[in-house]
C-alpha cells in the first residue's frame, strides 16, 4: 500500500467472478491544493496529487496482466481537461494509460472528477447529478459502469 499522499486513498482487492479473479483498484487522488491551503500546510498545489499518481503507476506496474483490473474513485481531475495544469492531466493520462477510460468525455452530469477505468469492455454508462428530489446529497455525480469480458 502507498504512504505518503497515497496513505489511506489506495485500495486494492481482490474479487471472484464466474470468470475467476478481478483487481479491484479504489482510489481517491488529492484534491489541487490538498495540504497546501489545509490540513499540514506543508505541500504545494498538485504536488500531492503528482505524489500519488507517482505511487499508484508503481503499484500498478506490479499488476498480474492476466487479471481483469478495475480502477475506480475520485480522480480529482476533470476528462477532458478544464482548469488544471497539462503537466498535471498529461500525467493522470500516463498513469491510466493502461486501462480503457469508461468516463472521460462529454458526459450526462459531466465532466465527471470520479471515474472509472478498466482493461474490460464497458457495455454502459449511467451517470447522475449529486441531488435527490429533495436535497443535495453530494458535491460530485455519481457514475455506474456495466462491465463484461471481451472475447
Amino acid at each position: 500500500m502507498p504512504n505518503g499522499a497515497g496513505a489511506g486513498r489506495v485500495l486494492t482487492a481482490t474479487a471472484d467472478s464466474p470468470l475467476g479473479p478481478i483487481l479491484v483498484l479504489a482510489v481517491c487522488i488529492p484534491w489541487a491544493s490538498a495540504h497546501a491551503t489545509t490540513g499540514r500546510r506543508n505541500a504545494t498545489n498538485w504536488s500531492e496529487h503528482l505524489e500519488c499518481c507517482d505511487q499508484l503507476e508503481k503499484l500498478a506496474a506490479r499488476f498480474d496482466p492476466r487479471i481483469p483490473t478495475i480502477v475506480a474513485g475520485d480522480f480529482n481531475q476533470r476528462i477532458p481537461r478544464r482548469r488544471q495544469p497539462i503537466r498535471v492531466f498529461e500525467r493522470l493520462l500516463g498513469v491510466m494509460d493502461r486501462w480503457s477510460l469508461h468516463t472521460g468525455g462529454e458526459v450526462e452530469h459531466g465532466p465527471l472528477i470520479d471515474h472509472i477505468a478498466s482493461d474490460l469492455a464497458c457495455t454502459g454508462l449511467r451517470t447522475c447529478g449529486g441531488m435527490d428530489k429533495t436535497e443535495k446529497l453530494s458535491d460530485h455525480a455519481g457514475v455506474v459502469c456495466t462491465l463484461y469480458v471481451a472475447e
